[in-house]
């Protein structure tokens, strides 16, 4: 959850300076950076107890996380409209909720949880579930 709670504290920031400077479209670019990273949010399944499960499983934490995104994505798109009172409304549910992925996260971490007793593993190291899709440099 380390990479939502990145994303939680720049939604965070850019409410603090849009409160303060009342600039849209500043906050509306702002805004657009933070939709781009949400989007490229993926599954970490490089990891101990993800990679080596079915594929078929591996499609419904996929289709789960597409999920989540487009309802996150869907959220911070309406802030674009908002006037202030609104958009700080829906800001402090956005906080409050981790941007609708913490369910995401339970679901998971509950997942691997019980991979780990169903197959008898003791030591399967903490990882971030989350990660961010690397880009290629052009």
């Amino acid at each position: 959850m380390m990479l939502i709670d990145e994303l939680l504290q720049e939604l965070a920031d850019i409410s603090t300076e849009f409160n303060h400077e009342n600039d849209a479209e500043i906050r509306n670019l702002k805004l657009d950076l933070l939709i781009q990273r949400v989007e490229s949010i993926e599954v970490n399944m490089s990891e101990a107890p993800l990679e080596s499960l079915d594929i078929k499983v591996k499609k419904v934490f996929n289709q789960l996380l597409l999920k989540h995104k487009v309802k996150s994505v869907s959220s911070l798109q309406s802030l674009k409209q908002m006037n202030k009172r609104s958009y700080n409304r829906v800001v402090r549910t956005l906080i409050s909720k981790r941007l609708f992925f913490s369910g995401l996260n339970n679901t998971m971490t509950r997942s691997i949880s019980s991979y780990k007793e169903k197959n008898k593993l003791q030591h399967i190291q903490p990882f971030q579930i989350f990660v961010e899709r690397e880009y290629e440099k052009q």
